[in-house]
């Protein structure tokens, strides 16, 4: 028998093919953690596409603080508040894991749904850029503001409510 270690220091590929060929479900076992690593890497990049999202909302409240309307910031920290906390659920998902001795199993299929819903929300996410678009153009006028941060705050909100419905995807039989 080789010595492992040889395998794993010279050529990771060659090592894994030694791996799937002696070890019993390491092949699928490997796929899976593909899987779930592209989901996590989705995950990240959607929610980082938010937080920027967020940072970019925020210079309204640098614009309303410099214009000393001081009395508007507390709408756009609670707008803000909200766009963070969807940003957290999104980054910090399960990912699909399930230990050997989980009494819910999460297979390939239900990984790559997983993805599919997460790829669906990307999209929900960049519609998000828009509404912050509106909010910054309408920070100089407290009327407009106002009803651009109810827009933006449905928007958040139906993106969290969205989001809530991939756990539905991981308990399914």
């Amino acid at each position: 028998m080789e010595d492992l270690r040889n395998l794993v220091g010279s050529d990771r590929r060659k090592f894994h093919d030694w791996c799937v060929e002696h070890i019993p479900a390491y092949g699928g076992y490997t796929e899976k953690e593909t899987r779930r690593e592209a989901d996590k890497m989705l995950r990240v990049h959607i929610a980082d596409k938010l937080g920027g999202y967020r940072r970019d909302f925020m210079k309204i409240a640098e614009k309303l603080t410099n214009d000393g309307r001081l009395e508007e910031l507390s709408p756009v920290d609670r707008v803000a508040a909200k766009m963070e906390k969807v940003e957290d659920r999104i980054r910090f998902a399960d990912y699909g894991y399930a230990g050997f001795f989980d009494p819910v199993r999460v297979d390939e299929h239900h990984l790559d749904k997983l993805y599919d819903f997460d790829a669906e929300i990307l999209q929900q996410v960049m519609e998000t850029e828009e509404f912050v678009t509106k909010a910054k153009k309408a920070a100089g006028e407290a009327s407009e503001l106002s009803k651009a941060l109810e827009a933006l705050t449905e928007k958040v909100e139906g993106l969290d409510a969205e989001f809530t419905k991939r756990e539905e995807i991981l308990l399914q039989p």
